[in-house]
């Protein structure tokens, strides 16, 4: 479920992006914040999963993706008392359905046309909701603690008796290839109590990081694609593409 979910990130955001570049062509502030917003929420989602292990990362990682006021907003987007998760991707999904509403809504033109925009946006951003709703139902319903500690109880207890008959039984030879099949098995449930909340800073976790990247990178292409030159940011430098 979280691979699927983070690939459905992957995926609407480049729809989101490509629909906004082609769509509101008219309006190149439009599509300039638009292409910004697609590109910074998978960053705010991994924020929220998973808190980066410094305050400067989460400056550094937004770069110049965003405006000075955007930025700032998603920074401050934070909630202490529940251990330092950023509450990011709420605010920048506010964002984007605020841009849709502006961009389709308050400016003369096909009115069917700019409806259908309307709803096609609004449908992508239900959707990037939805799957960051899954990670984050993932990741804060872990097994229960009594289910966990009763399946390693009962398999601890199991093995240690098994090993006692078998070693009657057969003598000492049979221990080697129950210390084998026992250490089988002990790290199976250990990896499923592992892989219950993939979003931890643990090689055999998922890597949240290149969602960002492939997201940033497919961005970028798309505004090349359509021949929009990105606005320059409050700090005088125009993010590469």
């Amino acid at each position: 479920d979280s691979r699927a979910s983070t690939g459905k990130i992957v995926q609407v955001c480049r729809t989101f992006a490509s629909t906004a570049a082609v769509g509101l062509r008219r309006d190149p502030r439009a599509v300039d914040r638009a292409a910004r917003l697609a590109g910074a929420f998978p960053v705010t989602v991994k924020n929220f999963l998973r808190a980066p292990k410094r305050e400067c990362d989460r400056r550094g990682e937004l770069g110049g993706v965003l405006s000075g006021r955007d930025a700032e907003d998603v920074l401050r987007c934070r909630d202490e008392a529940g251990g330092g998760l950023h509450y990011g991707p709420v605010l920048c999904l506010n964002k984007m359905r605020e841009l849709a509403h502006e961009a389709c809504c308050r400016h003369p033109g096909d009115t069917i046309v700019d409806g259908m925009l309307y709803q096609q946006l609004n449908n992508q951003i239900d959707t990037l909701t939805g799957s960051w709703g899954a990670l984050e139902r993932i990741n804060l319903t872990p097994l229960p603690f009594v289910y966990v500690v009763q399946l390693r109880t009962f398999l601890v207890v199991y093995l240690l008796f098994w090993a006692v008959l078998a070693v009657a039984k057969h003598s000492w030879v049979s221990l080697l290839p129950i210390v084998f099949i026992s250490w089988g098995l002990l790290g199976i449930e250990a990896a499923a109590v592992e892989c219950e909340r993939p979003f931890k800073w643990e090689g055999d976790h998922l890597s949240l990081g290149k969602m960002c990247i492939v997201v940033a990178k497919n961005v970028a292409q798309t505004l090349t694609d359509v021949g929009h030159v990105p606005e320059v940011t409050a700090g005088g430098e125009t993010p590469s593409r």
